[in-house]
């Protein structure tokens, strides 16, 4: 039970991460500066806050350590606010006119850094690279936020008397195999929430559970199961490096065959993590929340930010963490990302794209990619990687002949396009395309344009009003009785839809059976057709069949709140769309007959 008896005090460790910020050397450093100010003869660490040294004593003794120099290399992409975690505990307000010197003063009046909660949100790196800053602006500037950490640390625990009870908690949970209040700590540690929150869960855990936090000693114990010295270098060389040497190379550097390469590391890595599943829960923890951050495809820019914001730093730690959550593998087509399975994910993902002619509904394409492991948060940008770019809730991809993909975006938008939009649809999604290869490709018959102006589909006829490439579209006449109709004929069978909220926000509906068997959709089958406003999708991929979002359908037509949408379907692909305004009754258009006529209910229901 002794071990169990914590702290009765905050100490300096609370108020400043002293292993990050301080090497050897400042350490150093620090033990003789303080003693030289008077301080209690103990580890810098362990220096009591509440009753022990002043304030004022420990900032002055810090910069004195500091002011000679020290490693910013391993620590520059962290906030200040990591280095001093009691800092933003303290209600944010102005810089106080004497927190610190001239110098300093006039670096953060340039920088415009002149509130607390700005300045502690600011990295190590960049601080760093302003003029005028040099070793002692940076001792004085960490020095001055240890001195506000130690106030709000103070001031938490004078508030939070009860820390030892909750040592003795996580302490008897350390024996159990499940530790749910050690983990629910460590989710408030790590996650993107109010930082007052982060705080709060940084100091308990780091006055109650100060082993949790450890994760360099475990992943090197992780590192040490792989066995003997020559497995640890196969390993470290194969897995965590992979992208120095093949492991061609690596073998005959070895002195190894191919195969006997392949078996040591094999059960390295088995070592690795069966060693992984005996570990204490912390370290459990912490590669599973990599997982679920990173999904199975991510940019190494995020992979690095949620390492750093799990305070995991420096090699062979951060590749092991990568190693154990994925592994992830650089995408050979796409530079800057990561994946678990690079051709699995990729294969997907572009099939998903290739599909319905190169445009795909948004919501589907997450659904597929779900499947295999990628979080929603990176679909976006994934999709740009992979050539396609997003238009309204579509997705249309920007690779193959260029005439085909101006059409697709034409389509996608429901509204003409300039030039220079056009091509910037086309970088968004990495593909460039001067002016002149555009020009080139709009003379053709299915495109229609008049001088430099906006291109529109040929298809739309002459109608430009109505697709005005800036601003929202015009809304057509009003007038129900003077509305010219769309040509029609007996073969097609009409769809209408109430224009109510859901339709608006972007939301499918149900739709009735007999229509999509009149399309000829099997089961488990899908079609989108295409209008002058857009393209409409169908599905019979469920229960009950359902057509896509008709949002930009709907505002490309000039459609308002309570008007109807009169689709009128082929089996040959494409819909025609009428809109009937306001009220009114809706009937057959001219040439349809009434057997051809599918209400939907105004929730989306069918009638």
């Amino acid at each position: 039970m002794g071990e169990c008896i914590g702290r009765r005090g905050p100490v300096l460790a609370d108020a400043l991460d002293v292993s990050l910020v301080l090497d050897g050397p400042a350490l150093d450093a620090l033990c003789e500066a303080l003693g030289r100010h008077g301080a209690p003869a103990t580890p810098p660490a362990d220096l009591p806050l509440a009753d022990g040294a002043s304030p004022r004593l420990l900032r002055a003794a810090l910069e004195e350590a500091l002011g000679s120099g020290w490693d910013l290399e391993a620590i520059g992409p962290r906030r200040l606010r990591d280095l001093v975690p009691g800092a933003v505990a303290v209600l944010d307000g102005p810089l106080e006119p004497d927190a610190c010197g001239p110098r300093l003063r006039g670096v953060l009046d340039r920088a415009g850094w002149d509130r607390w909660s700005v300045l502690l949100d600011q990295r190590v790196s960049d601080v760093a690279a302003c003029a005028n800053v040099g070793p002692k602006t940076m001792a004085e500037l960490v020095g001055m936020c240890v001195e506000r950490s130690i106030e709000g640390v103070v001031k938490a625990s004078a508030s939070d008397p009860g820390g030892g009870e909750l040592e003795v908690l996580l302490c008897h949970e350390r024996r159990c195999a499940a530790q749910p209040l050690l983990e629910a700590l460590m989710e408030q540690w790590g996650s993107d929430g109010p930082p007052s929150v982060r705080v709060a869960a940084d100091r308990l855990l780091r006055q109650a559970a100060p082993w949790a936090l450890e994760f360099g000693p475990a992943l090197a114990s992780l590192v040490a199961a792989t066995g003997d010295e020559r497995s640890r270098r196969v390993f470290e060389a194969a897995s965590l490096q992979p992208g120095d040497r093949s492991l061609v190379a690596l073998a005959r550097e070895e002195g190894l065959s191919d195969q006997r390469l392949g078996q040591i590391l094999h059960r390295a890595g088995r070592r690795v993590r069966e060693a992984l599943a005996a570990s204490p829960a912390p370290l459990r923890w912490l590669v599973s929340t990599v997982r679920s951050r990173l999904g199975a495809v991510t940019t190494e820019v995020l992979a690095t930010e949620t390492l750093a914001r799990l305070d995991v730093f420096g090699t062979p730690a951060a590749e092991l963490v990568l190693w154990l959550a994925g592994p992830y593998h650089p995408v050979p087509a796409c530079p800057g990302w990561l994946s678990t399975d690079p051709r699995v994910v990729t294969a997907r993902t572009l099939a998903c794209l290739d599909a319905d002619g190169g445009v795909g509904r948004l919501v589907d394409i997450e659904a597929e990619l779900v499947e295999v492991g990628a979080n929603a948060d990176q679909l976006v940008p994934w999709l740009r990687a992979c050539g396609a770019v997003v238009v309204h809730d579509l997705a249309v991809s920007v690779t193959g002949p260029l005439a085909d993909v101006v059409e697709r975006l034409l389509d996608a938008h429901g509204a003409a396009r300039t030039v220079p939009q056009i091509a910037a649809d086309l970088a968004e999604g990495g593909r460039e395309a001067p002016a002149t290869a555009l020009d080139r490709a709009l003379r053709g018959r299915r495109f229609g344009r008049t001088g430099d102006g906006p291109a529109r589909l040929a298809a739309w006829g002459g109608d430009e009003e109505q697709r005005s490439s800036s601003g929202p579209v015009k809304k057509p006449s009003r007038s129900h009785a003077s509305r010219p109709r769309p040509p029609v004929s007996d073969d097609r069978l009409w769809l209408w839809v109430r224009v109510d909220a859901d339709v608006l926000h972007g939301s499918g509906a149900a739709v009735p059976v007999a229509l999509v068997e009149g399309l000829g959709l099997a089961p488990l089958s899908r079609r989108t057709f295409s209008s002058r406003w857009g393209p409409v999708a169908l599905a019979r991929e469920g229960p009950a069949p359902t057509r896509g979002s008709l949002r930009a359908v709907a505002l490309a037509a000039g459609a308002r709140r309570d008007d109807t949408l009169l689709l009128g379907f082929s089996a040959r692909g494409d819909v025609v769309v009428d809109v009937r305004c306001g009220s009114l009754q809706v009937s057959a258009p001219d040439g349809a007959g009434a057997a051809g006529m599918f209400p939907q209910a105004f929730t989306g229901g069918v009638q």
